[in-house]
């Protein structure tokens, strides 16, 4: 660092004085060429009067008067001696002046050479005084020692930066190269998800087409659990397609109407169930009914359940809310049931019949523990509050009823007598009841015990029989107030 000072100090004092000698060359350059351009100036004009004095003769000139009316005898010859003398005196002046200036130009020069040499001397002074008090505090072997550290770091610092260079060089490779395979395995992945959810959507169109068409559609309750309208004749085919494609060989059809088909062209297994002329399903055969759901979606987490009735979804309905409360999807039967009746569409609760909720809540019942066995009670009588009508005459109403009991399908008591035997056989029509009436009341006096169905029927003759009501009813589920007083039927809207 100080002997870089003292270079700078000492290249300064040269220009200096370089520049004071270049001014003075300069300066005497100048003065030179100034002296002759005068000389040049002076000697035309000299030759231009001489020249005029040859060629043409000069008028004698009038004598000018003086002050005191003399004439002025002054000769014409002694005006160029005048203009002369002073040309030669400018000259002499100017020449005095360059002098002059050239001697002020060169004491510059000398000026600034001593004081370029004072500068160096200074320099080089205070580079002495600061390398001596380098060297008195110890400075100077620090300075190299610093020097060639910093050198070396320099020089590992330049190592690592080109090192740096290829390691992030090859870096950058290794993840352009990582980066375009994670594209084009990307890229495939989701063109493999596309193409799923393309047979997914296109599968879900088919299903959806197929849930609708000939013989009705295909009600989803849950997942695995369908509701179907019952196949007429004419549409099992296109039921049998629809719920192969569906469902493949997967499914298990619950067939509660009562009403056979052929059921060749379904890939599913088809169960008939009979519980002839109930609403709903005897409590032994709704258990049953459950457990062989059950087992069955169970085999296969794949396998589905398909459920009909005939002419409605009442039946269909009832079993599922059983079904839906065994698997303990709801905690009653009473709300499964609206469940079951907005899948399927079926706003109207009230399609439901009395009977239907009635062995809902008796299976609630099982579930809770009740044992449906009972020891055998007696029908005493059936009391009906109210005249319907099935007169043709509407202004005078008349009903004619008589009452039938059945179990498992077989009428097991009627109230509906007969007299004579063989070809003599003729019915009894029963008694009449017109709007007058306030009520009937019907002697049944019969013991029974189990799933019964109530029915009463209006009379017109033999071959015309009309049903007017029916009630389904176990008799171990039977309040105990009925029992006891033998009047198991006061209110039928209520039943």
């Amino acid at each position: 660092m100080f002997s870089n000072f003292l270079d700078a100090a000492s290249k300064a004092a040269e220009a200096a004085k370089t520049s004071a000698d270049k001014m003075m060359k300069d300066a005497e350059q100048n003065l030179q060429s100034l002296s002759e351009r005068i000389e040049a100036k002076a000697s035309p004009t000299r030759e231009t009067e001489e020249k005029n004095e040859e060629s043409t003769p000069a008028p004698p000139p009038a004598p000018a008067k003086t002050e005191e009316g003399k004439e002025d005898t002054t000769s014409a010859e002694e005006a160029p001696v005048e203009k002369e003398d002073s040309v030669s005196a400018l000259t002499e002046a100017m020449k005095k002046n360059a002098l002059n200036m050239g001697s002020f130009l060169s004491r510059m020069g000398e000026k600034a050479s001593e004081t370029a040499k004072l500068a160096q001397q200074r320099a080089e002074e205070t580079s002495k005084q600061l390398q001596q008090k380098a060297e008195e505090a110890g400075y100077g072997s620090h300075l190299e020692s610093f020097k060639t550290h910093l050198k070396e770091a320099q020089e590992t610092i330049a190592q690592e930066a080109v090192s740096f260079k290829e390691e992030l060089k090859l870096t950058v490779a290794e993840e352009k190269e990582h980066v375009q395979k994670s594209a084009v395995e990307y890229k495939q992945e989701c063109h493999e998800i596309a193409g799923v959810l393309q047979e997914k959507i296109q599968t879900a169109m088919e299903r959806s087409n197929l849930f609708e068409g000939p013989g009705g559609g295909v009600s989803c309750v849950t997942k695995r659990i369908h509701v179907i309208n019952y196949p007429l004749p004419q549409h099992v085919p296109h039921v049998a397609k629809r719920l192969n494609r569906l469902f493949g060989e997967k499914y298990l059809v619950f067939n509660l109407s009562e009403r056979g088909y052929d059921s060749a062209d379904f890939l599913g297994h088809v169960m008939d169930i009979q519980y002839r002329g109930l609403p709903a399903a005897p409590t032994d055969l709704l258990c049953e009914l459950c457990m062989s759901a059950h087992r069955w979606l169970a085999q296969d987490s794949e396998n589905v359940l398909v459920v009909h009735c005939f002419g409605g979804f009442t039946r269909s309905a009832t079993f599922l809310a059983c079904y839906l409360t065994w698997t303990n999807a709801f905690e009653h039967g009473t709300d499964a049931l609206p469940f079951v009746c907005d899948r399927l569409k079926n706003k109207q609760l009230r399609a439901v019949q009395p009977s239907q909720r009635r062995y809902i809540n008796y299976f609630q019942q099982v579930l809770a523990g009740k044992n449906p066995q009972c020891s055998p009670v007696r029908l005493n009588r059936l009391i009906l509050n109210g005249i319907p009508n099935f007169s043709k005459d509407e202004s005078n109403p008349s009903f004619t009823p008589f009452v039938e009991l059945w179990q498992r399908g077989e009428c097991i008591w009627t109230s509906l007598q007969t007299l004579g035997v063989g070809d003599t056989k003729q019915t009894v029509s029963p008694t009449v009841y017109s709007n007058a009436d306030p009520s009937i009341s019907m002697d049944i006096n019969f013991v029974c015990s189990g799933d019964l169905l109530l029915r009463v029927r209006h009379f017109e003759d033999e071959e015309h029989l009309e049903s007017a009501l029916r009630i389904t009813f176990h008799s171990a589920f039977l309040p105990e107030k009925y029992i006891k007083n033998y009047e198991k039927f006061k209110n039928v809207e209520n039943l």
